[in-house]
């Protein structure tokens, strides 16, 4: 062991007499300090955001498109995917029951208006005769009652014609818009009860974006206001349609209907779309960059100021922060920063409290419009 003891002693030795020649104890010299960018904190009186809200694109209107009555489906003259104009014929019922009672209902129309023709000729001869006293009164209040019941079964007829006419007319399915067909649930053949649906259909090229707002952002938005909106890489300037006076139970947002300002057919029911709310509200601050946080201890956030002490050196202090809002590339926070400190931007895993640095040459680019903050 003594052995052992000897050879690391004379090791250490060596390495120090290698250091000593290379380095003589009279030549070390400090560190040259770190240069460090900084930027001067401007204090803000109100904060000024964009909060984005996720929704979904929706046609302007949807439709379960079915027939009034219920019957046998003679044809079906549409497919999944074609666009169709309002009233264009979709879809048939079978006729031929309502036809064949038609036809009975204008035969017997013939024969209230025979019946109505007989009592009014037979009137009229009774009418000629009582001046004669070739007949009684009540013989001719008889026949004016004939003919009064004769009318009233003739109106009776044509009104089941016309009833039957709306009938058939309604066995044929039309468009109640311009639409396109998203899906064919029936085929010919079947027979379908009244209300049954048979074609869903999608407003053509008109859409609808809805959106649930929460916290103060749903009170900014008025109807016929305009509003940002974002689907995929395109973004346009839609109208708010409306905003409904509740809120969803679960979630606790107030959905906000915005009406999109044109077709474009990239755009399809069911598109994700975000809606971009820009609002103001009082909160004093300082904005800030994201590289200029570093984390304190306790996850207690900081940020770092360049200060001159006494002898002219340029120091490092800590200042912890409260981040009360945060977007893509900066910080909106308060603490024990003030206006007019100058806040180092970048390198910080380099740095610790107390240390010596040297100031950056000054960006000749202002950055006050983008966070608050100056170069310097």
């Amino acid at each position: 062991m003594t052995a052992v003891a000897i050879i690391a002693a004379v090791l250490a030795l060596a390495v120090l007499s290698v250091q000593l020649g290379l380095f003589g104890n009279s030549e070390l010299k400090a560190a040259k300090p770190l240069r460090v960018s900084t930027q001067v904190a401007q204090q803000e009186k109100s904060l000024a955001i964009t909060r984005s809200f996720a929704g979904r694109i929706e046609a302007h209107r949807e439709a379960a498109a079915g027939f009034e009555l219920g019957g046998l489906i003679n044809a079906v003259s549409v497919e999944e995917g074609q666009k169709i104009r309002k009233g264009s014929p979709m879809a048939k019922l079978d006729t031929d029951i309502l036809r064949a009672r038609r036809s009975e209902l204008i035969a017997a129309r013939n024969r209230a208006a025979a019946d109505r023709d007989l009592a009014r000729s037979t009137f009229n001869r009774l009418k000629a005769a009582i001046v004669r006293d070739a007949v009684s009164q009540q013989a001719v209040d008889e026949a004016a009652r004939t003919i009064r019941a004769g009318e009233a079964a003739l109106a009776q007829s044509n009104a089941a014609i016309r009833s039957l006419n709306v009938q058939i007319r309604k066995s044929v399915l039309r468009a109640p818009f311009n639409a396109v067909v998203v899906s064919r649930l029936v085929d010919e053949g079947t027979v379908v009860a009244s209300g049954t649906p048979v074609l869903n259909l999608l407003e053509d090229g008109l859409f609808d974006a809805r959106f649930g707002l929460t916290g103060p952002a749903a009170d900014t938005l008025q109807r016929g206001r305009q509003a940002t909106i974002r689907v995929g890489n395109k973004q346009m300037v839609g109208v708010v349609k409306s905003v409904l006076p509740l809120k969803d139970r679960n979630s606790r947002s107030v959905d906000v209907i915005v009406k999109l300002p044109e077709q474009d057919p990239s755009i399809r029911h069911g598109d994700l779309a975000r809606l971009d709310v820009p609002f103001e509200r009082e909160e004093t601050g300082i904005w800030l960059p994201l590289t200029a946080l570093t984390e304190n201890s306790r996850g207690i956030w900081a940020a770092y100021v360049a200060k001159q002490d006494s002898k002219g050196m340029i120091r490092l202090e800590r200042r912890q922060l409260q981040i009360i809002h945060q977007e893509t590339d900066r910080v909106f926070v308060r603490g024990t920063l003030k206006a007019g400190d100058r806040v180092v931007t970048g390198g910080l895993q380099r740095l610790s409290p107390g240390q010596v640095v040297e100031l950056a040459k000054p960006s000749t680019a202002n950055h006050t419009s983008n966070g608050g903050l100056i170069d310097g």
